[in-house]
């Protein structure tokens, strides 16, 4: 996983936890926030993986009409 992924994840945790009132915030550990951040990367990096399948199937499009022969008219 990418550096910025992580940053990214460490800064929508921080925004939730801000967003808690302290009671509920000191009632949550340490570690679930931590797995709320590896979710939260993981799920980053598997729309990252479906946006790269995406673009090759278009470049796969692309190349397929390259390779056609012109229609003359």
């Amino acid at each position: 996983m990418s550096s910025d992924n992580k940053v990214l994840a460490q800064r929508v945790v921080q925004s939730f936890k801000e967003n808690l009132t302290p009671e509920v915030r000191d009632r949550i550990c340490h570690s679930d926030f931590d797995m709320l951040e590896l979710m939260i990367r993981e799920a980053i990096a598997d729309r990252g993986v479906m946006l790269v399948e995406q673009v090759e199937e278009l470049l796969r499009k692309l190349r397929t009409e390259m390779e056609r022969p012109p229609i003359e008219l």
